[in-house]
C-alpha cells in the first residue's frame, strides 16, 4: 500500500537513535445516514421562532432547493467542485447550515454549524445572547435543552439517540472557551445532526453521498518504532503526545501539560 511505502522510507532513513511516531488525531468510519433535526426540537420547545408566515413559506422553498442541490451534487460526483466553492465563498456554508426562515429577533437557541455542511454525530447548540435575560436564565435554558435531548429515542428501536449532552463549561476550559457553542452533544453513530426546522424529526442525511467517510473518536492510530523505554500508561490521549515526545528527547522543564508521557505511570 502507498502508506506502507511512505512509512518504510522514513524507517530506512532513521538511525538507531531516532524514534518514529505515527499517529492520527481521529479515527475513521462511515458517515451517518440518518439525521436528527435538532432545530425542530428547539422549535417545538418554543426556543426557535420563524419569520412571518408569508415570508416563511418562500424561505421554506429555498430550504428545499438547498437540499435538492446537495442531493444532485452527491449523485453526480461533484463533491470536489462543491468543496472548492465553499473554500472560495465561505458564505455558502452559512447559507446551508442556517435556515433563512429563522427569526433572530425572537429565537433563543439554534443548532450551530459546528460540523459544517456534512453530517457528523457531534454537534452544538448556540444560545442567542441578546434574548437571554441573565446568567441564571442562560443556565436554566441549557439544562432544559439537555434534558430534552437526552430523552430523544429512535422511533424503531426505542433506544436513546443522544449519548451525552452538556454545557461547554463541563467539557472545556481556558481562554478559547467562547469559541465553542453553549451546548455540546454526541449522537449515536448512525445519526448525524441536522438543521431542518420543518419536516420529520428523523430524516436521511443528504451529505452521505457526497462523502460517505467520516471522522470518528474511536480507532485512532498511534504507532511508535525504535524506542528504549517501557510504556506504562494504558489509556492514551492526544494530550499525551507532546509530553511523550519531550520525554523521548529528554527535554526537562515545568511544562503545564494536561496529558502525561506514556512512559510515566498513571
Amino acid at each position: 500500500m502507498l502508506h506502507d511505502k511512505f512509512i518504510s522510507e522514513f524507517v530506512s532513513l532513521a538511525d538507531s537513535d531516532t524514534t518514529i511516531i505515527i499517529h492520527s488525531d481521529h479515527g475513521h468510519g462511515m458517515r451517518p445516514i440518518k439525521m436528527l433535526n435538532v432545530n425542530k426540537i428547539l422549535r417545538e420547545m418554543g426556543l426557535l421562532f420563524e419569520k412571518k408566515e408569508n415570508k416563511a413559506q418562500f424561505l421554506h422553498f429555498l430550504d428545499k432547493i438547498k437540499f435538492k442541490a446537495l442531493d444532485f451534487i452527491g449523485k453526480n460526483d461533484l463533491e470536489n467542485i462543491a468543496a472548492k466553492l465553499i473554500q472560495l465563498f465561505p458564505f455558502f456554508r452559512k447559507i446551508y447550515t442556517s435556515p433563512p426562515s429563522i427569526d433572530w429577533n425572537k429565537t433563543i437557541a439554534y443548532t450551530c454549524d459546528l460540523s459544517g455542511i456534512k453530517a457528523y454525530s457531534y454537534g452544538g447548540i448556540q444560545l442567542n445572547q441578546k434574548n437571554i435575560l441573565d446568567e441564571t436564565h442562560h443556565e436554566k435554558i441549557c439544562k432544559k435543552i439537555i434534558s430534552e435531548l437526552m430523552n430523544v429515542k429512535d422511533p424503531v428501536s426505542g433506544q436513546k439517540i443522544v449519548k451525552w449532552a452538556c454545557m461547554k463549561e463541563d467539557v472545556y476550559e481556558g481562554e478559547f472557551l467562547e469559541d465553542y457553542p453553549d451546548i455540546l452533544f454526541l449522537l449515536d453513530e448512525n445519526y448525524g445532526a441536522g438543521w431542518e426546522i420543518h419536516g420529520p424529526l428523523f430524516g436521511e442525511s443528504p451529505s452521505h453521498n457526497i462523502n460517505p467517510g467520516s471522522h470518528k473518536t474511536e480507532s485512532a492510530v498511534f504507532i511508535m518504532y525504535n524506542y528504549n523505554k517501557t510504556i506504562k500508561k494504558k489509556d492514551l490521549s492526544l494530550l499525551d503526545i507532546a509530553p511523550t515526545v519531550l520525554d523521548i528527547l529528554e527535554v526537562k522543564g515545568n511544562f503545564e501539560f494536561d496529558g502525561k508521557s506514556i512512559f510515566e505511570r498513571e
